[in-house]
C-alpha cells in the first residue's frame, strides 16, 4: 500500500482533486500492494468528499477523512494564510500506528510520473525526506521545502516530534514572525543531519525549475519536462485568471478529470475582472506611489501590466 496525505479545507478541495488525479493517471497499479490509500486531513464537507470519491473512475484507491480541531494551532499567527498549511504537522501523532511510512503532498501540485517511484526511495535512516527549498538569508543550511515530503512516521514518533513541535509553538514570542508556517517549524525541529536531500525533480518549484533548465540550457523545455517528476507551482497558480506561468497547461490536463472539469482553465469576463481589480487594489494599498515611478511602468514595458500588479 502506497500511503499518501493531503492538508487541506474546503477551499482547497478542487485543486487538491486535480493533484489526485495527475497520481491516478500516472501510478501502474500492477498488485495490491501498488495500491494508494490517500489520507486527507481536513474538515471536508461530505458533498466534496464525494466529488473526491468521483476520481475513482481514474483509478481505485482507499480514502480516510481525518477531520482536524483547528484550534490547536490558535497560538500561531496565520497572516491571512489558512491553517490548514499546518495539518501536515499531525501527521504522525494521528496516523494508525500501522502505517510507519507516508508521503505528505501539497495541494498546488502535479505528478507527472509514478508516485512508486518516489515511494520507494528508503529513509530508513532519517527522519523526512525532502527537497532543498530556494536559499535565502539566515536559513539553516539544508533548508527545505515542506511541500513534498516522506514522513518516516515511527522514526519521528521515537524522535518525539509531536512533543517537540508542541513545545516549539508554545515558546513563540508574540513577535516571532514564521514566514512559511509549517515549514519554518519542521526545519527548526528535524536536524539536518536526519533529513535525506531527495533530487529536486521531485519538487518542482519555481527555483527548481529554473535551475534545472540552466542545466539543461541546450534542450527544449518537452525534454526538460521528462526529467521532473512533480511539478509544484508555488508562485503564480494555473487556476486563477491571467495566470502567466508557462507550464499551466499540465495542471488544466488533470483538473479536467475532477468534478470540477468545466472550471478548468475557463474564465468568464465577470471572474476575470473581479480578480484584476482585486489585484490592483490590493497593489495600489501597498504601493500607493506606483504609478508615477519610472521604474515600474519600465517593468510593465517589459513584462506586461498584469505581471506587475501583484
Amino acid at each position: 500500500m502506497i500511503n499518501i496525505a493531503f492538508g487541506i479545507d474546503n477551499n482547497w478541495v478542487q485543486y487538491c482533486s486535480a493533484t489526485i488525479a495527475s497520481i491516478l493517471s500516472n501510478h501502474k497499479q500492477e498488485s495490491p500492494n501498488d495500491k494508494i490509500h490517500f489520507f486527507i486531513f481536513g474538515n471536508i464537507t461530505n458533498l466534496k468528499q464525494k466529488k473526491i470519491l468521483q476520481l475513482k473512475l481514474i483509478q481505485d484507491f482507499d480514502i480516510d477523512f481525518i477531520p482536524v480541531n483547528a484550534k490547536i494551532f490558535n497560538k500561531i499567527p496565520l497572516k491571512g494564510r489558512s491553517v490548514s498549511m499546518l495539518y501536515r504537522l499531525l501527521i504522525p501523532e494521528v496516523l494508525p500506528n500501522k502505517i510507519e511510512k507516508i508521503i505528505y503532498l501539497d495541494s498546488d501540485l502535479v505528478v507527472i510520473s509514478d508516485i512508486a517511484h518516489l515511494w520507494n526511495i528508503s529513509i530508513n535512516d532519517y527522519l523526512v525526506a525532502a527537497c532543498l527549498d530556494y536559499p535565502r538569508k539566515g536559513q539553516k543550511d539544508g533548508y527545505f521545502n515542506s511541500g513534498v515530503m516522506i514522513f518516516n512516521i515511527k522514526k519521528l514518533v521515537d524522535f518525539g516530534f509531536n512533543s517537540k513541535y508542541k513545545e516549539f509553538v508554545k515558546n513563540l514570542s508574540k513577535t516571532e514572525e514564521l514566514k512559511f508556517l509549517d515549514q519554518d517549524i519542521l526545519n527548526a525541529i528535524i536536524p539536518a543531519k536526519q533529513t535525506l536531500i531527495l533530487d529536486k525533480k521531485w519538487n518542482g518549484t519555481a527555483f527548481n525549475f529554473e535551475t534545472i533548465l540552466q542545466e539543461n540550457n541546450n534542450r527544449s523545455i518537452s525534454e526538460i519536462m521528462r526529467l521532473i517528476h512533480i511539478l509544484h507551482y508555488t508562485s503564480d497558480k494555473p487556476w486563477l485568471p491571467y495566470c502567466e506561468n508557462q507550464l499551466k497547461d499540465y495542471y488544466i490536463k488533470y483538473a479536467k478529470m475532477t468534478a470540477w472539469k468545466d472550471k478548468a482553465g475557463n474564465f468568464s469576463f465577470f471572474e476575470k475582472a473581479s480578480y484584476f481589480l482585486k489585484r490592483f487594489f490590493k497593489y495600489w494599498f501597498i504601493h500607493p506611489a506606483f504609478f508615477i515611478k519610472p521604474s515600474f511602468w519600465k517593468k510593465v514595458m517589459k513584462n506586461g501590466f498584469i505581471s506587475e500588479i501583484k
